[in-house]
């Protein structure tokens, strides 16, 4: 049975009700999510190594031209 918020005790204005709807709750659910969480973090890591380095790169070009 989904478990519904009210809204209008935390807002002025008028406010819908949402419905929460739990997607998952076992042990192997949370230790998937766990693992997708650290490989994103893992690939941001990357990405931003690598849009520093072009940055940095960029800058050297910049200054020696």
């Amino acid at each position: 049975m989904p478990k519904t918020i009210d809204l209008n005790k935390y807002a002025v204005f008028e406010t819908p009700q949402l419905e929460v709807k739990k997607v998952y709750d076992t042990i192997e659910d949370y230790k998937a999510v766990e693992k997708f969480n650290k490989s994103m973090v893992e690939v941001h890591r990357d990405y931003f190594t690598k849009e520093k380095r072009s940055c940095i790169s960029a800058k050297k070009l910049v200054l020696t031209e």
